[in-house]
């Protein structure tokens, strides 16, 4: 019972910070938000996770591998996309269902002066421990993680683009996959 507990306060806080993060930014959200938000305290947070980074890494390997999973089990059941079509609206339902991670993690990869960030080294993490059902070359993940950035940097800007060109999210997806 204690567990469940302990379980449901963590995801408590991890859902608070994934939702303050999507809101107000990274850098712009403090651990006191967050456990406010997750009527927790400061040391129960501490008590999970050493930092807000630490916290930050948790939530995006969460919702990756998640997303990475989703894909594969549909892969696994032979719904994996056969076209372009196809792949864009398994990657579009997969960033919808996980909108506020891909808004963080464009974010934080946009931020970066560094080669290297949570966004270029996880997929490789979530990639490797999926090895059985994706075989993909360092090519191929690549071009997976450019193609995502890309949908991810639309599926952010959408709504504004629409408010912009007086256009509705329908003509607006159309457009999009046209160009790609």
């Amino acid at each position: 019972m204690k567990t469940d507990k302990i379980n449901k306060t963590k995801k408590k806080i991890i859902e608070c910070a994934e939702k303050l993060f999507s809101e107000k930014g990274f850098d712009s959200t403090s651990i006191d938000d967050i456990a406010k938000m997750a009527k927790t305290t400061k040391s129960l947070f501490y008590y999970y996770f050493d930092t807000k980074n630490d916290i930050l890494y948790t939530l995006m390997k969460i919702r990756i591998e998640d997303a990475v999973k989703t894909l594969a089990e549909k892969r696994k059941n032979g719904n994996f996309p056969k076209t372009k079509e196809e792949l864009y609206n398994n990657c579009i339902e997969v960033i919808k269902a996980n909108e506020n991670i891909f808004k963080i993690a464009l974010f934080e990869f946009l931020k970066t002066n560094k080669g290297t960030n949570i966004i270029t080294e996880l997929p490789k993490e979530v990639f490797s421990e999926v090895k059985d059902i994706f075989i993909f070359s360092e090519k191929e993940q690549l071009e997976l993680i450019l193609l995502l950035i890309k949908m991810t940097t639309f599926w952010t800007l959408r709504k504004s683009l629409c408010q912009k060109f007086n256009v509705n999210e329908n003509e607006l997806e159309k457009m999009y996959m046209e160009s790609i």
